[in-house]
């Protein structure tokens, strides 16, 4: 099959699982095109190396000569997909982007796949005016469900409904509001994965101070700012402990002036936006992760958190709270330790447990790599996504 990819922005290191579905649908033998509305440049990775993703991605901004010469060519070889779309009104109905990729595709594509939501809706619109034979997949999962739908309402989804052929949600809750709001006809639960085989093993390290992993975007629902105030509540309970925080993000400069304000400077090292690899590293050294997520003022939440996936696959023992699908992956008192939303005791408890009792550890380590290798490997999970767009 021809598949196109199609993203918004592309690539987001942050979105692990694109490049894993990329790379996956290239070793399952697909004709395997990528698409941008808009490229990033001089990102890293190892998928987009081997593929030399690079020199073969279509995009539509920033508008340079490789992308014009591309539309160009595709105006002469094309001149009936763009006649077409003419009389159709469909050069009113797409934006400048969507018929930038229509014109740099070549051969059309069988199936369009598009990860969340709003680059579902410029899916949907290449299918109804370029290519309507085309398939269209999209797989929603947070943001896109929740704080997207706040702002702008469900009508944009109900809208692209009817060119939707396959619509994949991350968790069983996103699944129920898009069968009950859009009327979509196929909609699925498809959890994603991580790739177990490639992950290193946990070594629970004697640290001088108990090892805290965050990773994730400095933004609202990741719930930073609850993390911080757990380690102020175990400072005042003599628990001696040490925060790596990994990401950055609008909310960064705040989180530092609170830290700094509870005199916690010492006890948080901040590393940024790093690799794929220097998170596992971390991860694998780290006594616990925290992913202390919470719904945002806006509605904004999670789906299922990657960087939960990995470190349960890794064997770090987690704590998390009950948001949106996180139950769904972590069973709580079996796998991980779960708290409510923005509850900065109970999230201090959960992690005092852990410090204080390293049997709890070391339990929670190999119940979690049981629960992903057994319903969380990638390898299984995209296999059984690959056979659903197949069965299209």
């Amino acid at each position: 099959m021809r598949l196109l990819f199609l993203n918004r922005a592309f690539p987001v290191l942050s979105q692990t699982f694109v490049l894993d579905h990329i790379a996956y649908a290239v070793t399952r033998g697909h004709d395997t095109s990528v698409a941008a509305l808009k490229l990033i440049k001089d990102v890293e990775h190892p998928v987009i190396d081997q593929l030399q993703l690079y020199n073969t991605m279509l995009y539509a901004r920033p508008v340079d000569p490789l992308s014009l010469r591309r539309v160009a060519s595709g105006l002469i070889a094309h001149r009936e997909r763009f006649a077409g779309a003419f009389r159709s009104r469909a050069l009113g109905r797409a934006k400048a982007t969507e018929l930038s990729i229509a014109l740099q595709s070549d051969p059309q594509p069988d199936v369009i796949i598009a990860n969340f939501g709003p680059t579902g809706v410029s899916a949907a619109r290449l299918k109804e005016n370029f290519f309507p034979k085309a398939k269209v997949v999209v797989i929603f999962h947070g943001y896109d469900v929740s704080g997207y739908v706040a702002k702008h309402g469900w009508d944009v989804y109900r809208k692209m409904a009817p060119n939707v052929d396959l619509a994949i949600c991350v968790t069983e809750r996103w699944c129920e509001l898009i069968k009950r709001e859009t009327k979509m006809a196929n909609v699925v639960v498809h959890h994603l994965g991580v790739r177990c085989r490639d992950m290193p093993s946990w070594r629970s390290a004697q640290h001088q101070d108990f090892s805290i992993l965050f990773v994730g975007r400095m933004t609202e629902k990741k719930g930073f700012r609850h993390l911080i105030a757990a380690a102020a509540i175990l400072r005042a309970r003599n628990l001696s402990l040490h925060v790596d925080a990994v990401g950055d993000g609008p909310n960064l400069a705040s989180y530092k002036a609170e830290i700094a304000r509870q005199g916690l400077t010492d006890a948080f090292t901040f590393h940024g936006a790093r690799t794929h690899g220097f998170v596992l590293d971390l991860m694998s050294k780290a006594d616990c992760l925290v992913a202390p997520s919470i719904t945002a003022e806006g509605g904004d939440q999670e789906g299922i958190p990657v960087v939960l996936m990995e470190a349960m696959a890794i064997g770090t023992p987690v704590v998390s709270t009950r948001h949106s699908g996180i139950p769904e992956l972590i069973e709580a008192e079996t796998s991980g330790l779960l708290v409510d939303e923005k509850d900065d005791r109970g999230l201090a408890d959960g992690i005092e447990r852990l410090a204080r009792n390293p049997a709890v550890r070391s339990n929670l380590s190999a119940a979690a790599r049981g629960r992903v290798r057994e319903s969380f490997d990638a390898e299984t999970q995209n296999r059984k996504l690959f056979e659903m767009i197949e069965g299209l």
